[in-house]
């Protein structure tokens, strides 16, 4: 027996220092994780967490962090800088020299306009600067202590220099302190692709974090209008319990508006106005965190170091910071950063094979379950991606999230013109694939495969022609159903029932339907897609009957984005077949939708009197054990009298109607109370 099974807790009060993502996983987890730490009596306080930083291509996600967290080495210049030892500093565009002794106080300055300059390295550890077209600029030539320095100042003076876009999802680490006696903050910023293709794949990262949400301020009503999109998406995953029992929050939402050098005019009086219409489409999102807005230039550092302070100061709030952590997850951590240096080409291990490393280097012995713990507060700090649901993900570590970002789901949704019309209708080739992927080509089957349990895309054996394969990516598909599509179905699915079946039918209404859903959806449904009859927004499915593969179960979902509505329709020869084929679908959008913690569902069916009335299932049983003469159901639209066991018959929970003689005294019962009262 379980000892720690029997063991219920009243309160979570005094176990602040304990993960929240623990807390919320119940009693056993919780005392699991102070046995755990009780192994570690030196473990101490840490101060992590993620910066999230989303919004629409070109509104300043990446150079917002360039501004916010300054590159700064030591190093030696010459050229229109004295040849001289000094702290460097490079700031968005401006790159800056400090004397050692005068460390407040800055010595030269120049910007770094884009395409203005070029960037090379030179000798072991050096890079040279060459101004393209001002001839009153000079070359500038600095040197760092190694390669590897000079390698990352490389990459973000090019990164400037060419204003390049961000493709997948750029992942750093970064430090956040202030002049005072605080701890420092670990930080690892995200930096989200703002291309419209990566957004079904960034569901996959978000955890505990400030976003950054951020919109144009020169675009006016347009770039308000582009914060709906992304606070929705952040109501269907954050949770909305926002705080603990002490007030404390799990993750903070910061709107900032950018380009602020580029408005004219009253900015107070305007910054008001913006801030009024942006409360009012933050409360729309459903959100119930505080909100805090910023407006900053990334040009002139208007506000950056405003903003950094508050960055600051919100994280050091958040619930989880100076959470004490085992020092054997600290082991593990080491470990994936050393597996990583070790299998950079292919980062995505099995847990064996981290269990199998951690006892070499450590000599400790870790069971699974332990190691599972720590991955999953790994990957909330965002050290690794670890998912031990759904089942299929339950055995793979992605050692490094950037090469899934980048080398994995980058190519596959790379915004790159000549290939975009290779996948443009969500449908590629497998013979084309390898034109897409530009890593090792043996491994793409192996990737495929993790996409696949990712619920990204899937292999649909063409049922047209049997040498063909297709890889589909339900995100991408069209919107409406294809001329082809149509004409297919038209041959599966009859507008009216056929003769000696039945069909049954149900609506799923959510509150939201998070677009990337409904592919998650498709994905798990992909081994009973009939005839590659797949769509954006719904697919023809098939349930084999056990006693007679002829006799097939086939099953017509389709999703309504505008009214949040899944409506499904079954059709077979069995009722209780039928059944099953509802019961497996039903378990299907609940795992999907399990993903998501703002995302409510309930069960419905259509009012016979009105097609947008839609009345809960539940509602429906409930009122179906009552006498004839105390029932209530009516239309929620035209308030007319509803005969539940119709509404049960129509679902296939009621298998015939019988007492159907009863419906005359219903009404009579209904309409007789009503008039009296």
């Amino acid at each position: 027996m379980n000892r720690i099974d029997d063991i219920k807790l009243q309160s979570t009060e005094g176990l602040e220092i304990i993960p929240i993502e623990i807390r919320n996983q119940g009693t056993k987890s919780i005392v699991e994780y102070i046995l755990d730490l009780c192994k570690s009596p030196n473990s101490n306080p840490l101060y992590r967490t993620k910066l999230m930083v989303v919004g629409f291509e070109n509104v300043g996600k990446t150079t917002i962090l360039d501004c916010l967290f300054p590159m700064q080495d030591i190093g030696e210049t010459q050229g229109k800088f004295v040849r001289t030892g000094c702290s460097i500093e490079l700031q968005g565009k401006y790159l800056r020299m400090y004397k050692f002794n005068e460390l407040n106080k800055i010595d030269k300055e120049i910007i770094i306009e884009n395409r203005q300059w070029s960037v090379q390295e030179i000798k072991e550890t050096g890079l040279k600067l060459i101004p393209l077209y001002d001839n009153s600029q000079r070359k500038i030539e600095i040197y760092f202590k190694d390669e590897e320095i000079r390698d990352k100042w490389i990459e973000r003076l090019k990164r400037i220099i060419l204003n390049t876009a961000t493709h997948g999802i750029e992942i750093q680490n970064q430090i956040l302190k202030n002049h005072d006696q605080r701890p420092p903050i670990n930080v690892s910023t995200w930096d989200f692709a703002g291309q419209h293709d990566y957004y079904n794949t960034h569901h996959y990262f978000l955890s505990r974090s400030i976003f950054l949400v951020l919109y144009r301020i020169d675009q006016g009503i347009q770039g308000l209008r582009s914060l709906d999109f992304w606070l929705k998406s952040l109501s269907s995953h954050a949770n909305q319990n926002y705080c603990d029992e002490n007030g404390k929050p799990f993750y903070s939402i910061i709107i900032i508006g950018t380009f602020l050098d580029s408005i004219i005019g009253n900015q107070n009086e305007d910054k008001n106005l913006r801030q009024t219409k942006i409360m009012e489409i933050y409360k729309e999102s459903g959100l119930k965190s505080p909100l805090f807005y910023f407006e900053v230039s990334c040009s002139t550092l208007e506000n950056i170091k405003e903003l950094r302070e508050i960055i600051f100061n919100i994280s050091l709030n958040h619930s989880y910071m100076g959470e004490n952590v085992p020092i054997g997850y600290l082991a593990i951590e080491k470990s994936i950063y050393e597996l990583r240096k070790l299998k950079q080409n292919h980062p995505i291990i099995e847990i064996p094979d981290l269990i199998d490393h951690v006892k070499s280097q450590f000599q400790s012995s870790f069971n699974i379950e332990f190691v599972k713990r720590a991955l999953r507060l790994l990957h909330e700090w965002g050290i690794c991606i670890y998912f031990d649901d759904p089942i299929e993900l339950s055995n793979i570590i992605v050692l490094d999230p950037h090469y899934l970002t980048k080398n994995i789901l980058g190519n596959l949704f790379k915004a790159d013109i000549s290939l975009r019309q290779l996948r443009l209708t969500g449908i590629i080739n497998y013979s084309q694939l390898n034109m897409i992927w530009s890593g090792p080509k043996n491994l793409i089957d192996t990737y495929l495969s993790l996409l696949e349990k990712f619920e990204v895309c899937f292999i649909l054996e063409d049922q047209q022609n049997e040498n063909e394969k297709k890889l589909i990516i339900p995100n991408l598909l069209s919107e409406d159903k294809t001329k082809t599509i149509e004409e297919t179905l038209g041959k599966k699915w009859s507008i009216t029932t056929p003769r000696k079946e039945i069909e049954i039918e149900r609506i799923f209404s959510f509150n939201q339907v998070p677009s990337e859903m409904v592919s998650r959806l498709l994905v798990r449904f992909h081994q009973k897609i009939v005839d590659n009859i797949i769509w954006r927004r719904g697919v023809l499915l098939k349930h084999f009957n056990n006693k007679n593969e002829n006799d097939n179960i086939l099953c017509l979902l389709e999703v309504k984005m505008e009214e949040n509505l899944f409506e499904i329709r079954i059709r077979g020869k069995e009722r209780n077949q039928c059944l099953e084929m509802m019961k497996y679908i039903y378990e299907e959008v609940k795992i999907v939708s399990g993903n998501y913690g703002g995302v409510k569902w309930k069960e419905c069916v259509r009012s016979p009197h009105f097609s947008k009335g839609l009345i809960d299932l539940n509602d429906i049983l409930e009122d179906c054990k009552l006498d004839l003469t105390n029932r209530k159901l009516i239309c929620p639209i035209t308030h007319f009298p509803i005969y539940g066991e119709d509404l049960l018959f129509k679902t296939g929970l009621l298998e015939t109607l019988e007492n159907r003689n009863n419906i005359g005294t219903f009404y009579f019962s209904f309409f007789f109370s009503f008039s009296f009262f």
